[in-house]
């Protein structure tokens, strides 16, 4: 795995890395001051598990932070190519029960 080969290569003796189901990690609660994703909740079916997983891992007072794509508005100017590129994109993540535009409606 990627991650395990950097820690070691870079000498992150405090790092662990493990393998989890994101809707159940298996991790105590309440135990991280920032529990973090990037780019995964657009990619998957009922990502409200994955976010209540965070906000029950992190501590009181923590943070939970999404960084999220939005699929909309990639090019400019506007390219007929990159409109048809974008329908795919769209067509393809709500076929996957998934949502390309969940970036915009995360909270702040």
């Amino acid at each position: 795995m990627a991650a395990r080969a950097f820690a070691a290569r870079h000498g992150l003796a405090n790092v662990h890395v493990m393998t989890a189901d994101a809707r159940h990690t298996g991790l105590p609660g309440g135990t991280f001051d920032l529990v973090h994703t990037r780019m995964a909740l657009a990619n998957i079916a009922q990502p409200g598990e994955v976010v209540t997983e965070m906000a029950r891992l992190a501590k009181p007072g923590g943070w939970v932070a999404a960084l999220e794509p939005d699929v909309l508005g990639l090019c400019y100017p506007a390219h007929p190519a990159m409109d048809r590129l974008t329908e795919l994109f769209v067509t393809t993540y709500r076929y996957q029960s998934a949502d390309p535009h969940l970036g915009r409606r995360l909270r702040k």
